[in-house]
């Protein structure tokens, strides 16, 4: 409903055969629905974010896809940072605390994972892609 409000489409897709991954659903959940809400955040009235659920070699990768604010390549390596609260120029002005995305990537790592970044520039839009590895069992 939030992103209705603000009228931002919000697309799922899902591969029919995904492998089993072990995670701690809470935990991870988190994880999905700080980078929506990051999303929703610097993407404008009548933008799109995609989150698409893919195997890949080793695990599965969640990838939240928006067509925001986008991300200056002088700041993407930071954005991971205890604190870091990005570009005061990007978008509302409303950045966050500056935790969300470090406790994230901690959660990612906890879980064998990765948490990762990707941009074309200001104004291209943002990916972020959660990588978590196929279950031992």
């Amino acid at each position: 409903s939030r992103f209705e409000s603000k009228g931002v489409l919000l697309e799922g897709s899902m591969h029919s055969n995904l492998p089993m991954i072990e995670v701690d659903p809470t935990r991870i959940g988190q994880v999905l629905s700080n980078l929506l809400e990051n999303s929703l955040r610097h993407t404008p009235r009548a933008g799109k974010v995609q989150l698409i659920v893919e195997p890949v070699i080793d695990g599965v990768e969640f990838s939240v896809r928006d067509s925001g604010d986008g991300i200056a390549a002088k700041h993407l390596h930071l954005i991971f940072e205890r604190l870091y609260r990005g570009d005061i120029s990007r978008g509302s002005g409303d950045l966050g605390s500056g935790l969300g995305l470090t406790i994230a990537r901690s959660i990612a790592e906890r879980h064998s994972g990765t948490l990762t970044a990707f941009s074309d520039g200001r104004g291209r839009g943002s990916v972020f892609k959660l990588t978590l590895p196929l279950s031992r069992y």
